[in-house]
Formats: structure tokens, C-alpha cells, sequence
């Protein structure tokens, strides 16, 4: 099932390396958006972070703040399973 997939990053943030290495192992594409490009994408990403910090994972409005294997793990797996 096709799922519309954002990373909000910054090219600073070891993290957001990790995270974008992750989603690639598991074949998950994704449309990045680096907060210090782009005015709109940091003002989307204020939206969205409660903790102001990158990565950001936004999967269908589904959202993951910072990187962890084994929680990022288990909400990749309740956003792909989840109908």
C-alpha cells in the first residue's frame, strides 16, 4: 500500500542520516524536506514537531520525532499495517 511519506531533516542532524539510510533499507520512499532550505517546510515542520527536533517522520499523518531502531520499528509496522 502506497503511503504518502516526509522526513523532515537537516543536513546537520547525523539522525536524519540514520533515519533516511533506515527508510531506504526497507525500501520505504520518501519526499525529504530540510528545515533549513525552505521557509515553508520549517513552518510545516513547527507544525507538526511537540519536540522541535529532526528527524521528523510524518507517514499519512502519523508522526515520529527523532531516531530509535526499536521504536521506529514498531511504528513503521502499526503505519503500514494500519488500514
Amino acid at each position: 500500500m502506497k503511503k504518502n511519506v516526509i522526513v523532515y531533516s537537516a543536513n546537520w542532524c547525523p539522525y536524519c542520516f540514520d533515519l533516511k539510510d533506515y527508510l531506504r533499507e526497507r525500501k520505504i520512499k520518501y519526499d525529504e524536506r530540510d528545515i533549513d532550505l525552505s521557509a515553508k517546510w520549517r513552518a510545516q515542520w513547527l507544525e507538526k514537531s511537540t519536540q522541535q527536533v529532526v528527524p521528523l517522520l510524518d507517514i499519512d499523518g502519523h508522526i515520529y520525532e527523532g531516531f530509535s531502531r526499536k521504536s521506529l520499528d514498531k511504528f513503521i509496522k502499526n503505519c503500514y499495517t494500519d488500514g
